[in-house]
């Protein structure tokens, strides 16, 4: 999948003031990431980061391994500009630098590298995937969480029932996702041994649609691959929110679906003494 990486950099630019006011699920996603360094009572001491936003997860990491030199890129400059406003330490590195391309490398070999709600992002995350594995020391491990494909289903399916309500083809408003076996076998693909995957679907609730789709706006997260007319889009919207707050309330709001996943990835090199 070819994404446009300008685009994607100029609005996760302009969601940097306001990432951290509506990230809920991501900062779900990092906790959970910093468990599971706990669980398996990871060590380390050189820590890659990619894709760290405004530092969320940067500043969980720096608690965890308060003596460890963490490296944190991102490809937005003012995420990087967030995130240096947030935490001064002297054991952080942030770098304005794109995971896909090649010289932003600072340590020889990383401990531990971290991706929270990164992958999904890559044009070639297997590409990604097998240059961690190069990047890990031995023994070193890859913990990444991303979004399956059932995340954001019922907006999927609100897009769906109005655009064939119109007489217009079904477009793709939101970004493709890749499922659990993919993400497992490209982590085989890129040598990483064991590998473990899991798996959570969670339900957030929303006032209304047009909360849900403010938060999706305010965290850079918004996608499609559809190219429709600024008529069309006046004329579909409206009719999907209306629609979704119709058919997705309960009690609480309107509720979404996300689809969580956390991969785990092992350098075990065998017959190493």
């Amino acid at each position: 999948m070819i994404l446009k990486k300008k685009q994607m950099t100029k609005r996760f630019n302009r969601a940097a003031k306001t990432y951290d006011l509506y990230a809920e699920i991501p900062r779900k996603m990092a906790h959970r990431l910093i468990y599971t360094c706990r669980e398996r009572q990871i060590e380390a001491k050189q820590i890659l980061e990619i894709g760290c936003g405004t530092g969320f997860c940067t500043t969980l990491l720096q608690d965890l391994y308060p003596h460890a030199e963490i490296h944190a890129i991102d490809f937005a400059e003012k995420m990087i500009e967030e995130a240096r406003r947030i935490s001064s330490s002297p054991h952080i590195t942030f770098q304005v630098a794109d995971a896909e391309e090649d010289g932003w490398q600072l340590a020889e070999e990383y401990d531990l590298i971290v991706m929270n709600a990164t992958m999904h992002w890559f044009s070639d995350p297997a590409s990604v995937l097998e240059k961690c594995y190069q990047m890990l020391a031995p023994d070193g491990y890859l913990i990444a969480s991303t979004f399956g494909p059932d995340t954001f289903q019922e907006l999927r399916m609100m897009f769906e029932v109005v655009e064939l309500d119109y007489g217009m083809d079904p477009a793709c408003h939101v970004l493709r996702l890749c499922d659990a076996t993919s993400w497992k076998e490209r982590a085989r693909a890129a040598k990483f041994h064991p590998i473990h995957l899991e798996e959570q679907w969670h339900q957030e609730h929303y006032r209304d649609c047009r909360q849900f789709l403010t938060t999706i706006q305010s965290t850079g997260s918004s996608y499609s691959e559809d190219r429709q007319s600024l008529y069309v889009s006046r004329k579909i919207l409206p009719k999907v929110m209306e629609k979704y707050d119709v058919y997705f309330r309960d009690r609480r709001g309107v509720y979404v679906t996300y689809h969580l996943f956390q991969l785990i990835g092992k350098k075990e090199l065998v017959g190493v003494p």
